[in-house]
């Protein structure tokens, strides 16, 4: 299996962008996202207005100033495969950006130990425990791999799942993976979750493949999550694409 950093990625499309003084929100958007962007058709001030509000009302995740950390972990030359979910891990200390992963150290969420519980089913290897160990997150070396972990919605209140879905998140997130599909090279889409999946529409190119499962929620993994060979599969399109595939399992180093 091929695996290791693929060739670097031509960027086919590129979208006018208009900056708002304003706009603490789309102000910490990572400036090589920013350019793929249009931006100008967001309701920058409205969200950052709403996110703003429900911090001062409660605790909420991400910590302020993590919500576009998949973007940082990512540049979009980098991109080889998405992962879409729903919005952030709601306990307190979880939540650090990426979606499905949490910060070095913590406990593992019931979803994440049933990503990891199908990598080790569907690739017959175990996951290699420093992983939980690695400073940019439990998942921190996907994103290394070209990995973009995107929840569909970037922030919630604390111990309400859900409680941000109505702030617009969609029209941001699907922005990001509007220029995600505008990039002129193979890319693998796994979208967990029906949030997840209404953003199937935005990848009809044939440069890319879809992959769609249930959320991996103890919840939902029963109903199909569990053997859907996701990253297997993502890795053999890859390959079969002239693209690395993806080392899911990291490194033991």
């Amino acid at each position: 299996m091929m695996w290791g950093v693929g060739k670097p990625l031509r960027i086919s499309h590129v979208c006018r962008v208009e900056l708002s003084s304003n706009s603490s929100l789309l102000d910490r958007l990572p400036e090589e996202w920013r350019i793929l962007i249009e931006t100008a058709s967001l309701d920058w001030e409205g969200l950052s207005h709403a996110v703003d509000r429900e911090r001062e009302k409660a605790p909420c995740y991400p910590p302020a100033g993590f919500e576009f950390e998949a973007l940082r972990a990512v540049s979009p030359a980098n991109v080889r495969a998405v992962i879409c979910g729903q919005d952030p891990y709601h306990g307190p200390g979880q939540a650090h950006g990426l979606a499905f992963s949490v910060s070095a150290g913590v406990p593992h969420p019931p979803s994440l130990r049933n990503i990891i519980k199908e990598v080790q089913t569907d690739l017959a290897a175990p996951w290699p425990l420093g992983q939980d160990f690695d400073s940019s997150g439990a998942l921190g070396h996907w994103s290394r791999e070209g990995v973009l972990l995107l929840n569909d919605v970037l922030t919630v209140r604390d111990g309400s799942p859900g409680s941000h879905s109505l702030f617009g998140w969609q029209e941001v997130t699907g922005a990001i993976l509007d220029a995600v599909s505008n990039l002129d090279v193979p890319i693998a889409i796994l979208l967990w979750g029906k949030p997840a999946q209404l953003h199937a529409k935005r990848f009809t190119q044939k440069q890319h493949a879809v992959f769609e499962a249930p959320h991996p929620s103890p919840l939902s993994a029963y109903r199909g999550f569990w053997g859907s060979r996701h990253f297997s599969k993502a890795n053999d399109w890859l390959e079969a694409h002239g693209r690395a595939g993806v080392n899911w399992l990291g490194s033991e180093d």
